[in-house]
């Protein structure tokens, strides 16, 4: 986001949003934040999901609230042409909810969300990342939900475990093995080889290719 529908001059790109809200004070507080991030012009404003039909496609929907939330179908989104789509509520299992969507492009942060949020938020989603708070990402390992395949070779799949996906987290986070360990309460020799086990899933050398390759594959939540 954005890869279709891009307007603008030069180096300049309008990214193309939508926000729900169920009041009108809500729509207008969200728009007036959003139209604050550079690129961003609000074309749509919704009070209700439940027959979601943008007049053309959206490089960004904003939602606010779980409960307009639940009322978006998977079928809507699809035909509608949703590059991306931002959840503001304080239900982590909602990360679950998106993660299962049609569109690769997902995030989701507290109501209360600040401007800096917002767009730090906005540019992620830009650069092809998920975007979640830390109980997000905790409910996500508990459920399961972070089992994503990674392709190591073009005839060769392996997955991550969760133990894993928790260790590589932590290393885009900047942690050292030891740091690690207290964290996880797990040995330093066990972080050893959760990280070498990394390595040769995601075909990587260094930790800074094994967090950029994460990135690229979605494994990393920011």
């Amino acid at each position: 986001m954005p890869r279709r529908g891009v307007t603008g001059k030069g180096d300049h790109l309008v990214i193309r949003a939508g926000v729900a809200a169920a009041s009108l004070a809500a729509r207008a507080g969200l728009r007036s934040l959003l139209e604050q991030v550079p690129g961003v012009q609000v074309r749509f404003e919704f009070s209700n999901l439940a027959s979601f039909k943008p007049a053309e496609p959206l490089d960004l929907l904003v939602i606010l609230g779980a409960q307009l939330w639940s009322t978006l179908s998977p079928d809507d989104i699809d035909e509608a042409q949703v590059e991306a789509i931002l959840v503001l509520a304080d239900q982590p299992e909602i990360g679950g909810e998106l993660a299962s969507l049609p569109i690769d492009r997902w995030g989701i942060l507290p109501e209360n969300a600040s401007l800096d949020e917002l767009e730090a938020a906005v540019l992620a989603l830009g650069q092809g990342l998920t975007v979640a708070v830390p109980g997000v990402l905790n409910h996500l390992l508990q459920t399961r939900q972070m089992g994503v395949l990674v392709r190591q070779t073009d005839s060769e799949i392996e997955t991550l475990t969760d133990r894993e996906l928790e260790v590589l987290q932590l290393l885009a986070l900047g942690l050292a093995n030891k740091q690690i360990a207290q964290q996880l309460e797990i040995s330093a020799h066990t972080v050893k080889f959760h990280i070498s086990s990394i390595y040769s899933k995601l075909g990587a050398g260094s930790r800074t290719e094994a967090v950029r390759l994460g990135l690229q594959q979605g494994l990393i939540l920011l």
